[in-house]
């Protein structure tokens, strides 16, 4: 709207959808808003063929002489907005899904004001928002938010409503709307200075015409951000005013969004940032369309925004040498403060050009590497030609985690590929080294990304676990050696089962196993996991990853058989089949059978009794055999597999 000496135009109301809700108008240019009279030249004009043909026969009507007056059309109910009563929608795992790492929605009202003050401060609130969350946006210090340090982190702005809540009253404004605005606060109600009623009624304008704002944005931790935001930085006069008001909780912002948003197919603006770029929540939360990372149609609907049950997704971690051992103790510490599941781990050598090649793609793609570290990179991790396979010197570590969110989760506790970097930015991670070849591990960043590196672990450790898997004569074919010059050395195998009432994972058990028997001063040197109920609920059914399921029972039905042999294996063993927790260890060092003793008393101590049972080789003559009948290789290790 504008006057004739006012050459600007006002919005003074917004929706999205279209106006499928005039199809309740039963007026709608069936009579003419002027009298025609011997106007014959104007045609009628309608949407639909039954107006037009009702305005025929009224235009006939007008030939003939028959005069008819014109009538204004109804009002729409609610102004044509589609409200939706949502104030009994239960939503269980709402707020723990949102805990857990899932896009928040937040809705931010603006309180009506009257004349061009709107406009101007609604701009205002835009560009305090984009410049603090948006693909620019800064940290509190000014820094630069680089994307290996905001994964999944950008905001995007999916919807908006501008509403005349002064005119939709004199309608009645539907009771459940009412509750829903209820329950937005202002900066003085976040900072306790005023009770929670006082910000009743700020929808209703202080003169005609003025409208509310509503916007609805989506991002992680998004109410948290922006109520830090408000208390803390943001110096708009009209957010300490008490002009700018948020849904406080997702519970909130659900039954927000289900009264004003309900119904929106595709957003009508543009994403903050590309869905595969590693801020984009999109990247982690949908599924690769057409080879492209979630696709580029993010349907605004309930479902989408608003999961009713928690899924839990696979992600893949590599840790590597110098540093492996620290890095591992602090990764299982931080994944089990974030609640992983540990579904597999396996030690590993040398890395296949294929699984290499993956890794060092995402690398690029992130911005954690360029095209020019590809020798360097492979150099250090994938084997050459002229490498000898039975080269033992060299080990990694794959661990296979599951969780709301997983990927994202664990990308964000990685950090940037480059240590320094975190440094500098005071970001706790878990990366270090002396650079960003040499970080300590890899992770994967996407969906797709973690289905490739799971079908490729589970090709290049495939002699591994048919080793394992295998109904192994007994005593097996394989023997195990040794290197001349350190015979001095001994291995023994470790076996733990974990109950499945224990009220912890594999994640704990292994973390204080490592840590015992570094302490006896010996090294792993082989190590196979897996938690088969894990993988159950978490890996799908078919197809290359599903190694993730199919090994456990193979594996049972081996250690059953070996366990005739080894009778004081038989609780461990029967935990494990019960339980389908378990965990194989070949330890390396000094007098590694009393050791490896040692080290289990210790961390079967730190667990609740019952929770863990285990077993260790009893003799160094019965630790050789049992080593080769469960393991094919040994990494890191002066022993080594002979086979035949």
């Amino acid at each position: 709207a504008g006057g004739p000496d006012n050459n600007k135009l006002i919005a003074v109301a917004v929706r999205e959808g279209g106006g499928a809700f005039l199809s309740s108008c039963s007026r709608l240019c069936s009579e003419p808003a002027i009298d025609l009279g011997n106007r014959l030249d104007l045609p009628p004009r309608s949407p639909s063929a039954d107006s037009q043909t009702t305005g025929r026969s009224q235009l006939d009507a007008i030939v003939h002489g028959e005069y008819t007056a014109s009538a204004s059309c109804d009002v729409p109910s609610h102004l044509g907005l589609v409200l939706s009563d949502s104030s009994q929608v239960v939503s269980p795992v709402l707020a723990e899904a949102c805990r857990l790492g899932e896009a928040e929605v937040l809705v931010l009202g603006i309180r009506p004001l009257g004349g061009e003050g709107m406009p101007l401060l609604l701009r205002e609130v835009l560009d305090g928002l984009y410049a603090r969350f948006g693909p620019d946006g800064r940290a509190p210090g000014g820094r630069v938010m680089s994307a290996g340090l905001d994964v999944g982190g950008v905001v995007d702005l999916i919807a908006v409503r501008v509403i005349d809540f002064g005119l939709l009253a004199s309608h009645t404004t539907p009771a459940y709307a009412v509750a829903a605005l209820r329950q937005f606060r202002d900066f003085a109600q976040l900072m306790k200075r005023t009770p929670d009623e006082a910000s009743d009624g700020w929808w209703m304008p202080r003169e005609s015409g003025a409208p509310t704002v509503l916007l609805c944005f989506r991002g992680e931790a998004m109410i948290s951000r922006f109520s830090n935001f408000l208390s803390k930085e943001w110096k708009l006069p009209a957010s300490t005013g008490g002009d700018i008001l948020f849904t406080p909780t997702v519970l909130a912002a659900r039954q927000a969004f289900g009264t004003f948003f309900s119904g929106l197919g595709p957003s009508a603006f543009e994403q903050s940032v590309p869905c595969d770029n590693l801020r984009s929540p999109l990247r982690f939360s949908l599924p690769s369309v057409g080879g492209v990372e979630g696709g580029n149609d993010f349907r605004i609907s309930e479902a989408n925004l608003f999961p009713q049950k928690l899924s839990n997704q696979l992600t893949v971690a590599m840790l590597l040498p110098p540093k492996l051992d620290a890095v591992l103790f602090r990764t299982l510490t931080a994944c089990e403060q974030n609640e992983f599941t540990l579904v597999a781990a396996a030690l590993s050598g040398r890395l296949g050009e294929p699984i290499a090649k993956t890794l060092f793609d995402q690398e690029v793609a992130d911005g954690h590497m360029s095209s020019a570290d590809w020798p360097a990179f492979h150099e250090s991790v994938a084997q050459n030609a002229a490498d000898h396979p039975e080269d033992n010197d060299f080990k990694c570590l794959w661990l296979v985690f599951a969780r709301h969110q997983a990927i994202k989760r664990l990308a964000q506790l990685c950090g940037h590929g480059d240590p320094s970097l975190n440094q500098q930015c005071l970001r706790a991670a878990l990366r270090t080294g002396r650079d960003h070849i040499h970080n300590g591990i890899r992770c994967s960043t996407s969906s797709a990304t973690a289905e490739g590196l799971l079908v490729a672990l589970g090709r290049d450790l495939s002699q591994g676990l048919e080793s394992l898997t295998a109904l192994e004569p007994l005593p097996p074919l394989r023997s195990l050696g040794v290197e001349d010059g350190d015979r001095m050395l001994q291995c023994t195998l470790i076996v733990g089962a974990l109950a499945k009432d224990a009220g912890f994972g594999l994640v704990r058990v292994l973390r204080e196993l490592q840590s015992a028997v570094g302490e006896q001063g010996l090294a792993l040197v082989g190590l196979s996991a897996s938690d088969a109920a894990a993988a159950a609920g978490a890996a799908p059914s078919g197809g290359d990853s599903a190694w993730l399921l199919w090994q456990a029972p193979a594996l049972n039905a081996q250690l059953l058989r070996w366990s005739e042999t080894r009778p004081a294996s038989s609780a461990a063993v029967d935990l494990a089949a019960s339980s389908g927790r378990l965990i194989l260890a070949a330890c390396e060092g000094l007098v590694s059978v009393e050791r490896a003793r040692r080290a289990l008393a210790a961390v079967s101590a730190s667990m609740p009794k019952g929770a863990l049972e285990w077993y260790c080789s009893a003799s160094t003559g019965e630790a050789a055999v049992d080593v080769a009948c469960f393991f094919s290789e040994l990494h890191g290790s002066k022993h080594y597999i002979v086979e035949g």
